[in-house]
């Protein structure tokens, strides 16, 4: 699998560079955005770290599906269904493997909603 273009979008700076340099580590290529309004144009995959709150109006409408890493699994329901797309909730102890699969189901669901908003 190519390597992805991934946007990290949160406000703890100490946080969003740890999780960049995972993705780094696993292969894609991450850019972190601070604030969150500051994400860089297109990519592949919107990674939104929310532990410890988040801006959720700053967060681009256009983004596809999100991943969200949260504290609690049901922590921003009602932030993502206003949101009105897709998202994969993290909680807890992540691995690498959970990230591996979220990035790729993720990357997956924004090329589908391309190809169906583009044929329309």
């Amino acid at each position: 699998m190519l390597p992805l273009h991934i946007a990290v979008l949160g406000t703890d700076r100490r946080r969003l560079r740890t999780f960049e340099q995972t993705i780094r580590r696993l292969g894609h290529r991450a850019v972190t955005a601070v604030p969150p309004d500051a994400a860089p144009c297109d990519p592949d995959v919107v990674v939104v770290d929310a532990r410890g709150g988040l801006d959720w109006a700053a967060v681009p409408d256009d983004t596809g599906a999100l991943l969200v890493i949260a504290d609690e699994p049901g922590a921003y329901q009602e932030d993502i269904r206003r949101r009105g797309g897709l998202a994969i909730v993290l909680s807890g102890h992540e691995s690498d493997a959970a990230y591996i699969v979220a990035i790729r189901l993720c990357a997956a669901l924004r090329r589908s909603s391309w190809r169906l908003h583009g044929t329309g």
